[in-house]
């Protein structure tokens, strides 16, 4: 599974820090056991208090990095392979509203772009030779 530079790390240290690695878990309990999911999810909410955080549940944070990957451009096939959905059509489903978005980003920034190249037709391209790029849709509501 690809993981980034940071989340290896981090999984690094918990095994560094592992005293029991009879299995070679990285996270497991006194005995070398993978740990029971309702003990992950109990820890889970235990430092989402302490971190004054709302209440979110684990599969909130799957949804919100399917979000982040959706909206950073991450084709829907690889975050469908990444969720472990059986089918394409269900990622699509699931994220539908979020489709809808980055589809009229996309408009938007094929508009922009067209506008640009109108406005170089009948200037000329040195008159926009200075200016800067376009901002990103994605992350602006001008396009």
């Amino acid at each position: 599974m690809p993981l980034s530079e940071r989340v290896a790390a981090a999984l690094q240290r918990a095994m560094d820090r592992s005293t029991a690695t009879i299995n070679g878990h990285v996270f497991q309990d006194a005995h070398g056991k993978p740990l029971h999911p309702a003990a992950v999810r109990r820890r889970f909410h235990e430092l989402r208090k302490q971190a004054g955080l709302p209440h979110v549940t684990i599969h909130d944070l799957r949804h919100l990095a399917a979000t982040i990957a959706l909206e950073g451009n991450v084709p829907m096939a690889v975050i469908s392979k990444t969720l472990r959905h059986s089918t394409l059509s269900t990622t699509a489903n699931i994220y539908s509203h979020l489709t809808w978005e980055v589809a009229m980003a996309a408009v938007n920034t094929i508009e922009a772009r067209l506008h640009l190249v109108e406005a170089r037709t009948q200037y000329g391209a040195d008159a926009f030779a200075d200016s800067r790029p376009l901002p990103n849709p994605l992350f602006s509501h001008a396009a």
